[in-house]
């Protein structure tokens, strides 16, 4: 699961010749560390006099950022897994023509599956940057 590795080796996966990890996997990580920083400015603020009006509202945030954090490390794992299908389905036989339809049909379903989770990841991303 590319969310347990070291930020190393993530990131020598990425630059070698796998095509796995690849641009998702590197946006949900980016997305992730996002999360993160912003995460941090509100656990920098929280408690301080200062901000003392606006911690509620600081406490949601924080709570959003933090499960949009976890969403999108999740995320790392779902797109390789999603490219893995595609992958996948063009492996399978097609010797015959009944073999030939389903191959078929799994590589379409494979593809519009990992069309969604691109798309999951910008709006997590875009709330993250709205937050």
């Amino acid at each position: 699961m590319y969310q347990e590795e070291s930020v190393r080796q993530f990131t020598d996966e990425l630059a070698s010749s796998a095509s796995m990890p690849g641009g998702g996997t590197a946006a949900a990580s980016g997305g992730a560390m996002g999360a993160a920083l912003l995460s941090m400015v509100c656990n920098l603020t929280i408690g301080k006099e200062k901000f003392r009006d606006v911690e509620a509202e600081l406490k949601e945030v924080l709570a959003e950022t933090e499960r949009l954090r976890l969403e999108l490390l999740g995320m790392m794992d779902e797109d390789a897994d999603s490219f893995n299908r595609i992958i996948a389905a063009y492996r399978l036989p097609k010797n015959t023509p009944e073999e030939t339809d389903a191959r078929a049909k799994a590589i379409q379903t494979a593809i519009i599956g990992a069309t969604e989770v691109p798309l999951k990841m910008v709006e997590k991303c875009a709330r993250v940057v709205g937050l």
